[in-house]
């Protein structure tokens, strides 16, 4: 065996380990929709954010690792941004935003249906 061998082992590892980190941060997320639907004063629309972001970040560092390819590695860390953004939105809509309120105070029932589009 080379001298090299044991990094690329090494390397190996932690690329398995960061795999499963990334799926068990996914899979946390059904959990946390069941168990802070009980649990009042928690968002459970941020902690999902933050699992999911942190999967991304992860997700990214593995990419930029180990694409050789400077456009394939720009777009998909392009990806990962909308992706991430995607969630941003989400999140501030369902939690941040009352329902209709602000955006759109000076509805009535006769134009509403427009804007649910």
């Amino acid at each position: 065996m080379s001298a090299g061998g044991g990094e690329v082992f090494e390397e190996n590892k932690k690329t398995i380990f960061l795999d499963w980190v990334c799926i068990f941060l996914i899979i946390m997320s059904g959990p946390v929709r069941v168990l802070f639907n009980v649990i009042p004063g928690y968002s459970r629309n941020i902690i999902i954010f933050l699992l999911y972001t942190s999967a991304l970040f992860i997700w990214i560092s593995q990419v930029k690792r180990r694409l050789l390819q400077n456009e394939e590695c720009k777009f998909l860390s392009g990806v990962a941004a909308l992706m991430l953004f995607l969630m941003a939105v989400r999140t501030i809509k369902f939690d941040f935003l009352p329902s209709g309120d602000v955006i759109f105070p000076f509805t009535d029932a006769s134009t509403e249906w427009f804007y649910s589009y």
